[in-house]
């Protein structure tokens, strides 16, 4: 078939800089495409045209993708494009792959695999078990993920040693978990989805037969999302193409955004390096996007310095809105989204609510729970109600409502300035408990403890009754200021923003026991929400990775949030490289954001808050 006859038999549509990349088959081939560029389509009218007009064989083909979801819509896309009822091309994750080698090498070494940990409820339940056996304590929910992403960090990044050592905290001895979760897995023959890369890397590296077979296997290999992809992903797939050299990389290392996870953008800046007669193509054309929003957009992601000079455009019809409210403070922009969804909810509209952490958009979910107003979650994450500073005011409220109640008194009277020993403490809770008596009664009564301890907690109890008496908006005057816990936070370096979200859920209600009903109410919603027949969805920038709405509104843009440094802050670190690195995924999470919207662009900005929507507005002109 020429290519003449396979655009017109299968309707190929491409533009120039597409075609191109249609066309390029052969040795080292990297594709640098921005958002909304139709590298999906470009990606699939590749496959066919390696198989129908160069005639490749299609099992010679790996197509590695992000995600098992990815793989199986490209390779219904594929058949359904080309009329074909099987398709012997090879559509996978980088763990498919990884796992496909490690069961080939245990047939050839006639060795059972390890079983793979593949439910992450197993996971957890490992970590949980090493966390408590390591500390003596066990984890929070917040925590379990904080170590599980570590961890995926860490060997995904292929840490040594001394950098693992890097993460250690006063609270949680890091290294000392990592090591002993791996020991626990292998005495168990046991291996976690990360594990899988690391083992299959090293079969590749240390047997020859092993990497001879694949390498025969995949003479072609195309690289989906490429900026997505860690650094023992890329290794793994520069050594299976290091034969016969057909590696086409797609991405674009300004939409790379997940760093925590290990994401690996050098790996695109220096593709040059590593493949010396390497092809860079670029994709430069927005399809999706409004022309004032690819305009901000491109203007904005300029001024990051670590990526390949390329410049977004569009011809599209649409010009674009961006509209930015000025707002007095952070709560402020709250009413007024409820507001604009409220709104949109009756229209034929897509629109999103897109922020950085899940815990931000706890207020507007509290607000559409309230008012019956239907949505959709993309991700279910609740590790704001387990954050400390959360828990914290829950044992809080807890003992204000119970004065008797020994275990929350024991988990909070150390951050209260009461001054009080640990063994005061379990005299005075002993002695309540046995007298069924209030704690600072107790405490009141005790010969043991010293009369100026004694009067510091007769003043302190005095806060918890009025705790408990007044209504939601004067909770936290007394949290703060009468218990003098935001001081202790301060001093301990916790997150003080929980604040903000506590006191706007708080303020609408009676007191201290609506309030914990409504966390636990929030919490379940979070939790086990199911998806609704709504036009409303609320989700994390990196969950709507590869989406598009007609409108989006973006939620919390203020420094200190996102970003969280400024440039300044970041010029003055210590390790500019490493801070460099943080500020500039930042942006490039920022911009992944605005790229959704293809109509309509809603932010709001406390004036001269927010480096990002200044950048923005400056590039739009208003």
């Amino acid at each position: 078939m020429t290519e003449k006859e396979f655009i017109e038999t299968y309707d190929i549509k491409l533009n120039k800089q597409q075609r191109e990349a249609m066309k390029e088959v052969e040795n080292p081939v990297m594709v640098l495409a921005v958002p909304g560029s139709g590298k999906t389509t470009t990606l699939i009218a590749r496959l066919g045209y390696m198989t129908k007009v160069k005639e490749i064989d299609p099992s010679n083909i790996l197509v590695v993708t992000y995600t098992v979801a990815a793989t199986k819509d490209m390779a219904s896309r594929y058949l359904d494009k080309f009329h074909e009822d099987e398709c012997k091309i090879e559509f996978r994750t980088i763990n498919g792959i990884c796992s496909k080698i490690i069961s080939y090498a245990s047939s050839l070494y006639q060795r059972e695999v390890f079983t793979l940990l593949s439910e992450e409820k197993d996971r957890n339940r490992a970590i949980n078990v090493t966390f408590q056996k390591v500390t003596k304590r066990y984890p929070t929910e917040s925590e379990t993920l904080e170590i599980g992403t570590k961890i995926t960090y860490a060997k995904n990044m292929m840490l040594t040693d001394r950098e693992i050592e890097s993460f250690d905290t006063s609270e949680i001895p890091f290294s000392d978990i990592y090591r002993e979760y791996n020991e626990t897995l292998r005495e168990n023959e046991m291996m976690d989805y990360d594990d899988q890369m690391v083992f299959a890397y090293k079969f590749l590296l240390n047997d020859d037969r092993i990497l001879s077979h694949y390498q025969e296997m995949y003479k072609y290999i195309c690289v989906d999302e490429s900026q997505d992809t860690s650094k023992i992903q890329h290794k793994i797939i520069e050594i299976l193409a290091s034969k016969y050299r057909n590696i086409f990389m797609v991405g674009d290392e300004d939409q790379s955004i997940y760093g925590f996870r290990a994401a690996y953008p050098k790996a695109l800046l220096n593709f040059e390096h590593t493949y010396k007669d390497a092809k860079v193509l670029y994709m430069e054309e927005n399809f999706r996007s409004g022309k004032a929003i690819v305009k901000s957009a491109d203007e904005f992601i300029q001024k990051n310095t670590l990526r390949h000079k390329k410049s977004m455009n569009t011809n599209a019809s649409n010009t674009g809105i961006i509209k930015c409210e000025e707002i007095l403070k952070r709560s402020s922009q709250y009413n007024l989204i409820y507001k604009k969804l409220e709104e949109y909810s009756k229209s034929n509209k897509d629109i999103a609510v897109l922020y950085r952490d899940n815990e931000f958009v706890i207020p507007i979910i509290d607000r559409m729970l309230k008012n019956n107003i239907p949505f959709n979650m993309k991700q279910k994450d609740c590790s704001f109600f387990t954050n400390p500073v959360v828990m914290d005011v829950k044992n809080m409220l807890l003992f204000a409502q119970n004065p008797k109640d020994v275990k929350a008194f024991s988990k909070i009277y150390f951050k209260l300035s009461l001054y009080l020993t640990k063994g005061e403490m379990m005299h005075a809770t002993k002695m309540a408990a046995e007298k069924g008596i209030s704690v600072f009664k107790a405490i009141s009564e005790s010969t043991y403890i010293k009369e100026s301890k004694r009067k510091r907690c007769g003043d302190i109890a005095y806060y918890f009754k009025q705790l408990n008496l007044c209504k939601g908006e004067d909770i936290f005057f007394y949290i703060k200021h009468g218990l003098k816990y935001y001081d202790y936070c301060q001093e301990h370096n916790l997150d003080v923003k929980k604040f903000d979200i506590l006191e706007d859920i708080a303020k609408s209600l009676k007191g201290t026991k609506e309030f914990l009903e409504r966390l636990d109410c929030l919490y379940n919603a979070m939790k086990y929400k199911q998806p609704e027949n709504s036009r409303i969805t609320l989700s994390t920038i990196h969950s709507s990775k590869g989406l598009e709405y007609d409108s989006v509104i973006l939620l919390d843009v203020i420094n200190g949030l996102f970003p969280s440094m400024t440039k300044t802050q970041m010029e003055k670190q210590e390790n500019k490289k490493a801070a460099l690195e943080t500020y500039e995924e930042e942006r490039r999470l920022y911009y992944v954001a605005i790229t959704r919207a293809k109509e309509e662009l809603f932010l709001y900005n406390i004036k001269g808050s927010s480096e990002f929507i200044s950048d923005t507005i400056k590039a739009r002109g208003i």
